[in-house]
């Protein structure tokens, strides 16, 4: 059998770079007022993409996503997972992720409780969190510090950011992506620059993404592809409940355990990072 190299899979950097796209779930940093430098034609095919998104009352969607993790030499390697998003507002959603190296988890929000199941490890973690969507990705990425990639797009806040944080936004050009014509736009942010390809017509539906993490060492990027878009698929009630297998084990949240040994440790523990 040929023997496997061991290539770091999510580097802290990678992690805390994936987080910067998210820094919107927490209050923006003080900084320099920075011109911006839109095209306006670049922005209402932006914005009319969003505003699709959040005014969906519920819509299902495959992604597939590649990312690249810097290894210590500064060669790229690339990872990747397929995830299945299912969103049923004002408060049901779930995530099915396979990662590439067939590891599989489930992230269920019903409303009231957010689950986290690991289906290799056989384990899961609870939360209790009242309220819409919107409320548990911000728990779920703000407070228990978890990777949700593309999180952003499935808030009813993403027109209004994506118009406060863009700084600079051009159209490319027209092009067919995935098979569908489609526009192909370039923008960038404090710490992020994005490539984005929506479909024209009546149904802006986004058909791929390109992050470079433009601060992170090696500048890596994730890269995101969009199918199967469904705004009416049938949702049953049974796909927001988790029932955990018999001998599936329950744990906590990472954050719980660091929490509580801050607290433990006094201020000066506080100063340390998360791991």
């Amino acid at each position: 059998m040929r023997a496997m190299a061991v290539f770091t899979v999510y580097p802290r950097s990678w992690i805390s770079g994936l987080l910067l796209f998210l820094s919107y779930l927490a209050p923006a940093a003080a900084q320099e007022p920075v011109e911006p430098l839109v095209d306006p034609e670049a922005m209402v095919i932006l914005q009319r993409a969003a505003q699709h998104m959040a005014d969906a009352e519920r819509f299902s969607v495959t992604i597939r996503n590649g990312y690249d993790a810097v290894q210590a030499d500064g060669q790229k390697i690339e990872f990747g997972d397929q995830r299945q998003v299912l969103v049923n507002r004002p408060s049901q959603l779930r995530v099915d992720v396979v990662r590439s190296d067939g590891k599989q988890s489930t992230v269920v929000f019903n409303g009231k409780n957010l689950t986290a199941y690991d289906h290799t490890d056989n384990v899961y973690a609870e939360s209790v969190i009242a309220g819409d969507v919107d409320a548990a990705i911000k728990h779920f990425v703000r407070d228990l510090r978890m990777r949700l990639p593309m999180a952003m797009l499935l808030v009813r806040q993403l027109p209004a950011d994506l118009k406060r944080r863009v700084q600079q936004l051009d159209y490319v050009e027209e092009t067919v992506s995935r098979g569908v014509p489609s526009d192909h736009l370039a923008g960038r942010g404090a710490d992020v620059d994005f490539q984005i390809w929506i479909a024209q017509g009546e149904k802006p539906l986004i058909q791929r993404v390109v992050l470079t993490y433009k601060l992170e060492d090696g500048a890596p990027q994730f890269r995101a592809e969009f199918s199967d878009w469904n705004f009416s698929p049938a949702v049953p009630a049974s796909r927001f409940e988790f029932q955990p297998p018999a001998d599936a084990k329950p744990i906590q949240f990472l954050t719980h355990h660091v929490e509580n040994a801050r607290t433990k440790q006094g201020p000066a523990a506080q100063t340390g990072e998360t791991p």
